[in-house]
């Protein structure tokens, strides 16, 4: 009890004196230090996400063609503990409907990339997607005999796979912005009923 009374007389003398406004001061500019990416600039790996679609049709078999890249677009080398893993997703969806509202999402497929990944270093992973009863590409009204039907290709990189309880995040030094960790594109397309 005396320690809290004294702790108080203390910060009245510091606050009448100024010396308190200037230590609130002091602790007050450090909030412009990112909660995100506390690490210092230059001094951490970034593996980043893009991906590539190409498609095509023939009869009624559409197959797209998925080229996911991951780069180290960091200032420093990616040394991790487990092999990154690039992974891709599929959304499905019929639209007026959301993806939300179908909640049909599978995973195609998980790659292990590489435990260490060059400043600047790249590495590919490509897949085959193959989509059956497309009638056409791009979304027209919906028949008898057709419906639209949107499916959006996500490629993601994450720490490892499988995960595993307390070690799927990347740390500060091993992912600067966790933002490029994946890139996604859509294909709309009408579905034969």
């Amino acid at each position: 009890m005396k320690a809290v009374i004294i702790t108080c007389i203390l910060s009245l003398a510091l606050f009448l004196s100024g010396e308190l406004s200037f230590a609130v001061k002091k602790i007050s500019t450090k909030k412009n230090v990112s909660v995100e990416n506390p690490a210092a600039p230059g001094s951490c790996a970034d593996p980043a996400a893009t991906v590539l679609l190409t498609k095509a049709l023939e009869g009624s078999t559409a197959t797209i063609t998925m080229k996911g890249t991951v780069c180290n677009k960091g200032e420093a080398d990616y040394a991790g503990q487990a092999p990154l893993d690039a992974h891709y997703l599929v959304y499905t969806w019929h639209p007026p409907k959301t993806q939300a509202q179908e909640n049909d999402l599978k995973s195609i497929s998980h790659t292990s990339i590489a435990k260490k990944l060059k400043k600047g270093e790249c590495r590919v992973s490509t897949q085959i997607y193959k989509i059956q009863g497309v009638a056409k590409w791009g979304h027209t009204a919906e028949t008898g005999t057709e419906r639209p039907a949107s499916k959006q290709i996500v490629f993601r990189v994450e720490k490892k796979y499988p995960m595993q309880a307390g070690d799927t995040d990347f740390s500060r030094t091993e992912d600067c912005d966790i933002s490029n960790n994946s890139a996604a594109q859509t294909i709309d397309y009408m579905e034969k009923k």
